[in-house]
């Protein structure tokens, strides 16, 4: 039960990351090729758990 308990509490937690703010206009190359363009002023949010899954990223879980 506590463990239901714990999951429940991390779901509604939501996804840790931070908001920012871009200085200046910026296209991103995605590895799909598309590409993401960034105004400035935009407002970013980056996903600290998305990174930690980044394919690429050798073990993400070790430290």
């Amino acid at each position: 039960m506590l463990l239901g308990y714990c999951m429940e509490g991390i779901r509604l937690g939501g996804t840790y990351g931070a908001y920012r703010e871009a200085a200046a206009d910026d296209v991103i190359a995605e590895d799909d090729g598309s590409s993401v363009s960034i105004k400035a002023k935009d407002r970013i949010f980056v996903s600290f758990v998305s990174s930690l899954l980044f394919p690429p990223f050798p073990s993400p879980f070790t430290y």
